[in-house]
Order: C-alpha cells, then sequence, then structure tokens
C-alpha cells in the first residue's frame, strides 16, 4: 500500500507544479499584454463584414496588434467602433488612419493602418481614455454601396464578355485560325516560287531604274540642246516674222496710194488687150495651116476660102 501511496503523492505534487506553472504563464502573459501594448478605439463609416475579434491589426503588411473588442457606435448604429490592442513600439500618429481590408476567398478582414510619414505628431494619449483613429470608406464600400452605376457598368462588361466568348464567335474564331494555317501551308510550299517572283521583281526594279536614269540623261541633254540652239532659233524666226510683217504693211501702204493709177491703168489696157487676143487668134490660125500642108501655104497654092464679113 505504501508504493502506490506515494506514487498519488507524487501525481498530485506534478499536477499542483502544472497548476502552478500554468497560472504564473497566465498572470505574466497578462502584465506583458498590460505592458507592450496600447488600446485604441477604431471608427468605421461602412459595414465590418468579416471582421471579428482577435482580427489581426496590421502596419504595412506586418501584425502589430488584433482586434480586442466591436460594438456598435450608440449615437450613430451605422458607424463600428472596433477597440483594438496594438504593440507600444508602434507609432501612432495624428494622421494615422485605418482601413479595412478584405483578405483571401474565405471574406476574412483585417485593419490596414497608414500615417502621412515621421514628421507628423504622434498621437496624444490621456488617463483614462483611448485614443480615436478614423478609418474612411474603403474603396470596396464605396464601389459596393455606390449608385448602382458602376455595378451596371460591370455587369455590362460582364455580358459583353460573355457574348464575346460565345460558341457561334469562338467557331468563327477556329475558322479563321484554320483557314490561316491551310494559308501559311501553301505559302510554306511555294517558297521556291516566291522566292523567284521576288528575284524578278527586284531585277524589274532594277531595270525600271536604269531606264529612268537613262530617260532622264536625255532629257537633261534635251534641255542642254534647248537652251544653246533652240533660243537663237526662236530669235531668228521672231525676227523673220517681224520683217515680213513690216514687208506686208509696207506694200499694203503702197497700194493704197497707187489704186486710182492702177485702175486707169487697166482700163486703158483693156482695147490692147482685145487686139493682143485678136493677133493671137490670126496666128494660130497660120500655124494650123502651116502644118496642115506647109508647102502649098507658103507656095500660094493652097485654096483660100473667101470669106464674106
Amino acid at each position: 500500500m505504501e508504493p502506490r501511496a506515494r506514487h498519488v503523492a507524487i501525481g498530485v505534487f506534478v499536477l499542483f507544479l502544472a497548476a502552478l506553472g500554468f497560472g504564473v504563464a497566465l498572470w505574466l502573459g497578462d502584465a506583458r499584454s498590460d505592458r507592450d501594448f496600447h488600446y485604441y478605439r477604431v471608427m468605421f463609416d461602412e459595414p465590418v463584414t468579416g471582421l471579428s475579434i482577435g482580427s489581426p491589426v496590421q502596419y504595412s503588411g506586418i501584425t502589430v496588434g488584433e482586434v480586442a473588442a466591436l460594438s456598435l457606435l450608440p449615437e450613430d448604429p451605422r458607424r463600428a467602433i472596433a477597440r483594438v490592442r496594438i504593440e507600444t513600439s508602434i507609432p501612432i500618429r495624428q494622421d494615422t488612419r485605418a482601413e479595412l481590408v478584405i483578405t483571401g476567398i474565405t471574406g476574412a478582414a483585417v485593419i490596414e493602418l497608414s500615417d502621412g510619414g515621421p514628421d507628423v505628431p504622434l498621437l496624444p494619449r490621456k488617463e483614462g481614455e483611448e485614443p480615436l483613429i478614423l478609418a474612411p470608406r474603403s474603396a470596396l464600400a464605396s464601389l459596393v454601396s455606390g449608385d448602382g452605376n458602376t455595378m451596371t457598368t460591370i455587369n455590362g462588361i460582364l455580358l459583353r464578355t460573355h457574348e464575346l466568348f460565345s460558341e457561334e464567335n469562338v467557331a468563327l474564331v477556329h475558322k479563321t485560325l484554320v483557314n490561316l494555317e491551310d494559308t501559311t501551308g501553301t505559302l510554306a510550299g511555294q517558297r521556291t516560287e516566291l522566292a523567284g517572283l521576288v528575284k524578278n521583281l527586284t531585277e524589274a526594279s532594277r531595270e525600271s531604274t536604269a531606264a529612268l536614269r537613262q530617260a532622264n540623261a536625255v532629257i537633261d541633254d534635251a534641255q542642254a540642246i534647248l537652251n544653246e540652239e533652240g533660243r537663237p532659233a526662236l530669235a531668228s524666226t521672231r525676227e523673220a516674222m517681224a520683217s515680213l510683217e513690216r514687208s506686208s504693211a509696207r506694200m499694203e501702204a503702197l497700194l493704197q496710194r497707187n489704186a486710182a493709177s492702177l485702175d486707169q491703168g487697166m482700163a486703158a489696157t483693156g482695147p490692147a488687150m482685145n487686139e493682143l487676143r485678136q493677133s493671137l487668134a490670126s496666128l494660130n490660125t497660120v500655124l494650123r495651116r502651116l502644118d496642115r500642108n506647109p508647102a502649098g501655104y507658103l507656095l500660094g497654092s493652097e485654096n483660100i476660102e473667101e470669106t464674106t464679113p
């Protein structure tokens, strides 16, 4: 019986030591909590969905505290008050702001702290009061509680995206890709012909360039010839035309001055012209007779018919 009693006593003593150690640990933990943390109130002007007691309080993404309690503002239940405790080594300044941030796909939220910089004074603390940190409305809350235009726009974008990836459009894209693949294969099969075509086009381009250069040279030569010889010829032609114009003017003036004398001369030469015509007629008659019978005409043996006038 005595060994069993000793074992029981040892067990009781061990349990007592464990309970004592646990109590000391709790006491030290509470003492550390009081010494190493400061309490603040954070006022939210939005629902604090996803936030609960024990949720982390972060500064630049690092956990520096936790949520100790949650409540509603008695004067305005639309606002929520989160009582948080933050490590004493973290400077809480007068411009420090809190923001409700959703983390992960579970919807859990954390409080993210930020400030304007080290030049801003620290937030003053009064005995028996917990300083207040304001939390402006987050971008997510503004988006959800907006007038509906933003959500309407998002729904429209989602609808358009759904229409874009409809079965008909996917089939069209697939058909286009197939046609593109066929075209690429055809071009790959005709690589030699295409290379020859490109070579011929290159040679034709070179020949065209040479022809253009020759044409430019001919044009330059023709321009030079016109400049050297054409201009004197044109000048001579202009002088000849001017001389002919002057001669015509003098001839016209001469005819106008002698118009009367010419008319008289033509009238006087009229009878003379008639006599000349008669003489020519007689001469023609003699020549015809002489041609028919030269001997008879010269010897006078040809019978000459008398004509009574």
